[in-house]
């Protein structure tokens, strides 16, 4: 049997390798061939990733007959992406199997208990960020920084921006920017501004 394997993390902090390692042996040992392997880095509710697109047209055109996952929330977050790739799969004639859920698609019930999970995937989400964006509204009502520090300069750099500034008084933020690397020409101005530096 041809089989695809399909692979998915949500950040880059992720290595998609750990599903892609499973997905590999299970197919070894079960005597499939694989005949592709398909990994995003994207979120699961992203219904337009690149290697799912990939993955969907090679299905559409006959290269394997099984899909390999390590769960449905892999392939899908949201239960409307997920019913309708399901339903992709079915019409070109592509079992669905998840290793860490017994699910097989070509049968009724194993159809319904696919969208149930992604129902349930898509729940789980929706839960995850309403606790995400409560906790910004309480950090923030507490007074909170929220995001990333705003850069500063170093004295290295301090010195060198008072070193280029002596030397070409009219010096536009532009050309500063392109002697400092790393700083953006906004940031830029605004830390000359900050530091009284002009």
């Amino acid at each position: 049997m041809k089989v695809a394997l399909y692979a998915r993390v949500s950040t880059r902090d992720q290595t998609e390798d750990n599903q892609l390692i499973r997905l590999r042996q299970v197919a070894t040992a079960r005597g499939y061939e694989i005949v592709g392997e398909y990994a995003d880095c994207a979120s699961g509710a992203d219904a337009k990733r690149p290697a799912l697109d990939r993955m969907r047209r090679d299905a559409k055109a006959g290269k394997f007959t099984r899909l390999m996952a390590t769960k449905l929330d892999r392939l899908a977050r949201s239960t409307v992406n997920l019913a309708d790739l399901v339903a992709d799969l079915d019409r070109w004639n592509v079992g669905l199997e998840l290793l860490d859920q017994p699910i097989d698609t070509t049968t009724p019930t194993g159809r319904l208990t696919t969208v149930i999970l992604g129902a349930v995937a898509e729940f789980e989400r929706e839960l995850i960020r309403d606790r995400t964006r409560d906790g910004l509204a309480r950090a923030k009502a507490q007074g909170k920084t929220l995001g990333r520090p705003r850069r500063q300069l170093t004295p290295y750099q301090r010195d060198k921006l008072r070193a280029i500034m002596a030397e070409d008084p009219d010096i536009s933020i532009r050309a500063l920017s392109a002697r400092m690397e790393g700083i953006s020409r906004t940031r830029l101005a605004e830390l000359i501004k900050e530091e009284a530096l002009r």
